[in-house]
């Protein structure tokens, strides 16, 4: 038998604010934003924190989305995971990509990561002033914002998954 009050209490002592693992539409995209600013209104999170992480959880659920939607059916999952550790927000969001798709994605993060944060906000600039659209339709700007607004590096983990298919993990630490 399940034992709820054990799982309430893992819950709360790792200060889990969100854990979602299912497909992503845009009323879930929108249910799954409004818990979780309720959530760090609830918490008194300082407005500067609750702004980065819900701008941040925006652009990622829809990078997530719009890559879900390439993948057949059964792979289209998400799971996001939103908590605070030692002081610090860390937003996991994992999904399945293709080969070709998760070299881009580690090839867009690490160019991402070499930047300083200097740089980082002349790129942001300069794919904005492009206006270019990705095969996604998206402008490309979804990391470059998130590694922006966070302050820090990108990071992931990378496993392969059925099908010729990979399960990409993207953590982001937002303080």
């Amino acid at each position: 038998m399940i034992d709820l009050k054990e799982i309430a209490d893992k819950l709360s002592e790792n200060d889990i604010v969100l854990t979602y693992h299912g497909r992503l539409d845009k009323q879930v995209i929108n249910d799954l934003l409004h818990f979780t600013e309720s959530v760090l209104i609830t918490r008194n999170v300082e407005r500067r924190i609750r702004k980065k992480v819900f701008s941040i959880l925006v652009e990622s659920l829809q990078n997530s989305y719009k890559n879900a939607l390439l993948l057949e059916e059964s792979k289209d999952q998400v799971t996001a995971l939103l908590l605070r550790n030692q002081g610090v927000y860390e937003l996991n969001l994992g999904n399945y990509l293709s080969e070709e798709n998760k070299d881009k994605l580690i090839r867009q993060i690490e160019d991402i990561n070499a930047l300083d944060s200097k740089q980082l906000v002349e790129k942001y600039q300069s794919v904005l002033k492009d206006g270019k659209r990705t095969a996604l339709g998206g402008s490309g700007l979804g990391l470059l914002d998130m590694a922006r607004k966070s302050g820090n590096q990108l990071s992931y983990k990378v496993t392969p998954g059925e099908d010729g298919l990979y399960y990409f993990l993207l953590k982001i630490i937002i303080d």
